[in-house]
């Protein structure tokens, strides 16, 4: 599991906020 799928399951949102260039 990579670190960005950790802030992903830890906090849908946040992960938007930590990683902005993914979710386009």
């Amino acid at each position: 599991m990579r670190e960005q799928d950790k802030v992903i399951r830890y906090g849908g949102e946040e992960f938007v906020v930590l990683l902005p260039h993914t979710t386009k």
